[in-house]
């Protein structure tokens, strides 16, 4: 983070370029009314819901009325931030921008918003001495239906005063952005660890794509509220589905990146010697299981039943190329890798009518075990070349670029 040196004329310098930032001014004034202002440090997950990742800053207000016709931009210093305006379901006169942290001072913004002509400022608190917060671990929903529970460990040492948890509804984004709808948001104690849905009064859908987040917050007063209390907070996203009917007692989500061609499926969750797990991304044609680094090796795995004809055909790394380990193996079955384990191995066999859709609610929950206790950090990538039906291929790929394209639609940047 860069540091912040506040000079006297720091509100006269935005106001000699403002007049380049905003659009033509109107005889229609209101003047805009501004509530809870922010400024904190953020540690983002990489997700799915259109908002970059890593450590960075973010500046706003959780209100700005009237919202509609309304820019923003914030200065500190010479440096000029734009802000966003997103329609949340829970905020819907939201204004945010953000920058990876060390492209940013840390001293306080000075806003401006501007609607119809009238031109209304506010300040900012700075994130002097703010510290990065470690993701949760070991996030699981569990049970079936419309009324699902989320589990997960809160990092030990941490500064907690508060957890934010939001659900998102990544079929709607908000505004002009790529960014997805905000449909829950409540705060709890820092040593909550679970979360029913029941308790929040969704009417959440099958076949429709939510994430949860959750937020770990270090509050400037420790009790307070509002986003302008936060000095510093870690932000966690974890993609699930309603899951029909399941016997399964717990299955571990996964944060997804859609930065790269394929989505990749990351995992946080602590591991025993011969504990069997349960993760679960979408269903596509194949996947690539493959450990973190120092993770303790895959001992065995067990493949859902129920998709297609429920039959698979598993693939081990030789150090240069995929070979063959077992074909036709049915869904579950419980798979041992031998004695020692393995770092990786693929699935396919996946058929095209049980395919990727990305409007499809299957999913596909992978049983796991491991050779040693430990985290399991790892990874499930899609697999999208070297698939033997060539029919198979165009179908994931067409549902890839479907996808893609639903979230680079709109022209402007992501702006949270």
């Amino acid at each position: 983070m860069k540091s912040s040196n506040l000079s006297a004329d720091v509100l006269l310098r935005p106001l000699s370029i403002l007049a380049g930032f905003f659009c033509s001014v109107s005889a229609l004034a209101e003047p805009v009314v501004i509530t809870d202002t922010f400024h904190y440090l953020d540690n983002r997950s990489v997700n799915s819901v259109g908002i970059g990742s890593g450590v960075r800053q973010q500046v706003g207000a959780s209100s700005a009325i009237p919202s509609k016709g309304t820019q923003a931009a914030a200065f500190q210093d010479g440096v000029r931030l734009n802000l966003g305006f997103q329609p949340f379901t829970v905020a819907p006169d939201f204004f945010s921008g953000s920058r990876p942290a060390e492209d940013l001072p840390d001293g306080a913004w000075t806003i401006f918003f501007l609607n119809n002509g009238d031109l209304t400022s506010a300040t900012t608190p700075d994130i002097f001495g703010a510290n990065v917060i470690p993701h949760p671990t070991s996030v699981a929903i569990s049970g079936s239906g419309v009324s699902p529970v989320f589990s997960w460990v809160n990092p030990a040492g941490s500064n907690i005063d508060a957890i934010r948890l939001n659900i998102r509804d990544n079929d709607v984004t908000v505004g002009n952005t790529t960014v997805s709808d905000v449909i829950f948001s409540r705060d709890f104690g820092p040593e909550t660890t679970s979360f029913a849905i029941a308790s929040a009064g969704l009417n959440l859908q099958f076949n429709r794509n939510y994430s949860l987040e959750i937020s770990l917050l270090d509050l400037r007063t420790a009790g307070g509220f509002g986003s302008s209390n936060i000095l510093s907070r870690t932000r966690s996203f974890f993609d699930f589905q309603l899951i029909q009917t399941s016997t399964i007692p717990q299955v571990f989500l996964p944060m997804v990146s859609l930065d790269g061609t394929v989505p990749v499926f990351s995992f946080n969750v602590e591991v025993s010697e011969n504990q069997l797990i349960f993760v679960d991304p979408v269903v596509a044609v194949g996947y690539d299981y493959q450990i973190g680094d120092a993770d303790p090796l895959f001992r065995s795995v067990v493949l859902p039943e129920g998709i297609g004809d429920g039959l698979y055909d598993i693939y081990l790394w030789d150090g240069i190329n995929w070979i063959s380990f077992s074909t036709g193996v049915a869904g579950g079955e419980e798979i041992i890798f031998g004695s020692v384990g393995v770092d990786r191995f693929r699935v396919l066999g996946i058929e095209t009518s049980a395919g990727f859709d990305p409007s499809d609610g299957t999913a596909f929950i992978t049983g796991l075990t491991f050779a040693g206790n430990g985290q399991f950090t790892g990874t499930m990538t899609p697999v999208l070349l070297a698939i033997p039906e060539p029919e198979t291929l165009v179908l994931l790929a067409v549902g890839f670029a479907l996808l893609r394209r639903a979230r680079c639609s709109h022209p402007q940047s992501r702006v949270v």
